[in-house]
């Protein structure tokens, strides 16, 4: 008789609560492989974004560090500590104090020749950013459609006197458009307070780009290296 209840009960555990139970895991599962089907999407979708982008010849994990380093000071204040650490407490027009100071956090210091001062912008005293690059055959003017055509971790230099510089982070310019994305310090959108920004360029007379530092020049032989 025991043998027989305890059949009976085993019957009757599989009645109609098991039948929810079951139905329960059946649902449950089936919505986790959705969730899962939808976040192994969106990760394809970010990574096919990110490899589409950064895959571009010349792109290297050197230069994704540059990138990453200028990234990381978005948002950072004139004269706030960090600014101040870019110039090491200069109060003075701080654009090529940031790319320097990006380039050496990198792994990637920029030397200039004069005292190993900061190669600045411009030149009221030392080398300017632009003749560091031209002293190693480093440095491309824009052209459209041909040319030296900047990637990620470039270094850009505007205007022509009193320049101004920034990194790359996208670059294009051919019968589909123009287009420049770069990371400045000692920038501003729309009024705001100097700072460090991301800004895009869609027009290349507004962009008034002077050239392009090929980041290349310092990772493939550091400026220690480089016979003057």
């Amino acid at each position: 008789m025991f043998g027989s209840r305890n059949k009976m009960n085993k019957s009757a555990s599989r009645g109609p609560k098991s039948h929810i139970a079951k139905r329960f895991l059946t649902t449950s599962s089936w919505s986790a492989r959705v969730w899962a089907a939808v976040i192994i999407g969106a990760l394809l979708i970010i990574g096919g974004g990110f490899f589409f982008r950064y895959s571009k010849a010349a792109v290297t994990t050197n230069r994704l560090d540059i990138h990453r380093v200028a990234k990381y000071q978005l948002g950072h204040r004139e004269w706030d500590a960090q600014t101040l650490a870019y110039t090491g407490g200069v109060r003075d027009a701080w654009c090529a104090y940031f790319v320097s100071w990006v380039f050496k956090q990198a792994g990637y210091p920029m030397t200039a020749k004069n005292n190993g001062r900061i190669p600045l912008a411009w030149k009221p005293y030392g080398e300017s950013i632009r003749e560091v690059f031209q002293t190693r055959n480093a440095f491309h003017a824009p052209q459209k459609g041909g040319g030296y055509q900047a990637v990620l971790g470039d270094v850009v230099v505007f205007g022509e006197e009193r320049s101004h510089v920034g990194i790359v982070s996208e670059y294009r310019w051919n019968d589909k458009g123009f287009r420049l994305v770069a990371i400045e310090g000692n920038s501003n959108i729309q009024g705001s307070p100097d700072r460090v920004v991301e800004r895009t360029y869609t027009d290349p007379n507004v962009a008034n780009i002077m050239g392009f530092g090929n980041a290349s020049t310092f990772i493939d032989t550091p400026a220690g290296a480089q016979k003057r």
